[in-house]
């Protein structure tokens, strides 16, 4: 099974780079969106491509906020996955962040920075894709990419 893992978006309406970023997704079976999606119409153009995981960010409209959680906790085809935006949280501390979620969680999702991260503690994985619209600290735009397989899990960012 793969999945698209994509934060802060931060477009207000339809945009030719949102339309090259739903192109990219093509493929996946999930869109885990990690925050910050900002607006409806953003979400339902990626509901467009693949079944939508989002939560809200502390920029997303009103109309994002009544729908959509603080965190969350999915099983993706035996895959636990957490994911938070993280504007509540002291992002400094990946293991701090990790333990917010139960020990079954093997990967968190994370936003908010703005800049891609990738680390392993003891088997479980901390991940944030970067965004895609405003990266940060000369960072590329970029997004990820995951695989769940036999067990097994990969991922990776991708520039935008």
């Amino acid at each position: 099974m793969e999945f698209a893992v994509v934060s802060d978006t931060h477009w207000r309406e339809p945009n030719p780079d949102l339309e090259r970023l739903v192109h990219r997704l093509v493929g996946a079976k999930f869109i885990l969106h990690a925050g910050d999606v900002v607006s409806p119409s953003i979400l339902e153009a990626l509901e467009q491509v693949a079944p939508v995981l989002a939560v809200i960010g502390n920029c997303c409209q009103q109309g994002l906020r009544s729908r959509l959680p603080s965190s969350r906790v999915d099983d993706l085809e035996g895959l636990k996955v957490g994911m938070t935006h993280g504007h509540l949280y002291d992002l400094r501390d990946g293991k701090a962040l990790l333990e917010q979620f139960v020990p079954e969680v093997r990967l968190v999702i994370h936003g908010h920075t703005h800049l891609p991260r990738l680390e392993i503690h003891e088997d479980r994985w901390l991940f944030n894709p970067g965004s895609v619209s405003e990266p940060r600290h000369g960072t590329p735009a970029c997004y990820g990419w995951g695989s769940w397989e036999n067990g097994q899990l990969k991922l990776e960012h991708k520039r935008f």
